[in-house]
């Protein structure tokens, strides 16, 4: 699950440079053209949702585990 979390991590990531090399328009082209002209608040929104995509992707994988692995579930009280 960790690896399959920051697998897609870096696939979100690296879409800025799949969308460059096969001319799709996209995120990639909105931060390209954003460099070019220097335009500081797209940037900050592009790299702020970036990063909130992949935090949200490792806090799904995380908040997962508990289902899947039964060891990693709470202990009843056993009084």
């Amino acid at each position: 699950m960790t690896i399959i979390g920051l697998v897609l991590g870096e696939v979100l990531g690296g879409s800025l440079i799949t969308e460059a090399i096969f001319g799709r328009s996209g995120v990639g082209t909105l931060v390209q053209k954003a460099v070019a002209a220097q335009d500081v608040p797209v940037l900050l929104a592009a790299v702020v949702l970036s990063a909130l995509v992949f935090v949200v992707v490792n806090l799904v994988i995380d908040l997962l585990y508990p289902l899947l692995d039964p060891r990693l579930r709470g202990k009843e009280d056993l009084r």
